[in-house]
């Protein structure tokens, strides 16, 4: 029976070396860090959000805790990682879809087409997303869906802005003024001004009427649409 025991002993000690062993074996260091999703971050604005210092043991590294660290940043809405054997972890990141700039108290809260507020700026100079207009806001907090008073009128922006950029309409729209939840004013950069007077918006039939009007000599002027896309257009 002692002999037994001192067997068993033995052996674990002995799977304990090799563990240790295996665990501080060069090949198994971390040499290379890739990140794959990533427009708006730089891959350095990534990899700082890891923690990780090269040299460190792949079997080691926590990806649950990683993970956590990485969605910190209030720009990433998820993260993947993979271990890639002998010395590299992949990092694949889904970023926040930035859709619009909210007024708020002189300054302006960067929003993804979930409501989550990304970060305050405080002007709009450099901004190629609309500035919105008509949002009462309760409390923010960065990374957290934006609180406001009137939850329809906000999702019903947070649609027609997710609708602008899937159109490629951001970059050329100045400012969005949510009246109410079914009248919206848009004024574009070169000073159209559009009122949509139902709930149902066609963004893909405003940007062909836009480009007709400017492909017909018109600068400027009030476009009204109304019921089945019915258009009054009145020349400034």
């Amino acid at each position: 029976m002692k002999k037994k025991v001192v067997c068993i002993i033995g052996t674990v000690i002995i799977v304990l070396f090799l563990v240790a062993l295996f665990l501080n074996v060069p090949i198994f260091k971390l040499k290379k860090i890739e990140v794959y999703g990533n427009s708006y971050l730089s891959y350095f604005d990534v990899i700082n959000y890891t923690n990780l210092f090269y040299g460190e043991n792949l079997l080691k590294i926590n990806k649950k805790y990683i993970k956590e660290q990485l969605l910190k940043n209030s720009m990433i809405k998820d993260a993947d990682l993979k271990i890639r054997f002998p010395d590299t972890l992949e990092i694949t990141v889904k970023e926040r879809n930035v859709v619009g700039a909210i007024s708020y108290m002189g300054a302006f809260l960067i929003v993804d087409d979930d409501g989550v507020v990304i970060k305050l700026v405080n002007n709009s100079e450099n901004l190629k997303i609309p500035i919105v207009l008509g949002i009462d806001v309760n409390k923010y907090e960065i990374g957290k869906r934006l609180e406001v008073r009137d939850t329809n009128k906000f999702d019903f922006l947070l649609w027609c802005l997710k609708e602008m950029k899937s159109n490629s309409m951001v970059e050329d729209i100045n400012s969005v003024n949510v009246q109410n939840d079914d009248k919206i004013l848009i004024t574009t950069k070169d000073n159209f001004r559009i009122i949509f007077v139902e709930k149902e918006i066609n963004f893909s039939f405003l940007k062909s009427v836009l480009k007709d009007l400017r492909e017909k000599g018109y600068k400027s002027g009030e476009l009204i649409i109304g019921y089945k896309d019915r258009i009054v257009f009145k020349a400034d």
